[in-house]
């Protein structure tokens, strides 16, 4: 009786073809596209923070072959990217493979961040004192990298919501019965 239904007080954009509230899907949807979105990020933050500050602070043959790899996975649409691991991988690491798209951005940000903070005089007297590396990039470097980091967090996360919508739109992303925002 109640199957798609146009806009009303009742059912604020409608039902779908089984009678379901739309507004209510899309809200509880986003649960699933904020938790994709958020924990793609964050995990590729993780692993571009790592590869871009040890890039930027070794520099030479390090850097090189690091940011090589990194060109390669740059050059790649993230879609594409994302749609060949899902496909091998399965829906399930649709987390994963966001977040290797979003790893190559931060790597990038951070070695560029890490490469002009790393000459600074208290950078190189924790290096006279003998401070292990990971802990002069940990306690001196990545604290003074931390803006434009966030600045690209907010601009992912958004990023990476529409490609996941888009990656459930075609079939391959969160599984059909969930209310996830590209399958509405």
């Amino acid at each position: 009786k109640d199957r798609l239904m146009g806009p009303c007080a009742a059912h604020w954009f409608g039902t779908d073809e089984y009678g379901r509230d739309l507004f209510a899907r899309i809200v509880y949807g986003a649960r699933y596209s904020l938790i994709i979105g958020v924990g793609s990020v964050l995990l590729g933050l993780l692993v571009g923070t790592i590869l871009g500050s040890q890039a930027g602070f070794k520099g030479g043959i390090t850097d090189s072959i690091i940011m090589r790899g990194i060109d390669i996975f740059y050059s790649i649409p993230n879609i594409m990217t994302a749609v060949v691991i899902v496909s091998l991988l399965g829906p399930v690491n649709l987390m994963i493979a966001l977040a290797f798209s979003c790893a190559s951005s931060f790597a990038r940000i951070v070695r560029a961040s890490v490469m002009t903070i790393r000459d600074q005089e208290y950078v190189e007297s924790s290096y006279a004192m003998g401070l292990p590396t990971w802990k002069i990039i940990v306690k001196h470097i990545l604290p003074n990298c931390l803006s434009p980091i966030i600045v690209q967090i907010t601009l992912l996360i958004g990023t990476t919501i529409i490609s996941a919508s888009s990656l459930s739109f075609l079939g391959i992303g969160v599984p059909a019965p969930a209310p996830e925002w590209g399958a509405l």
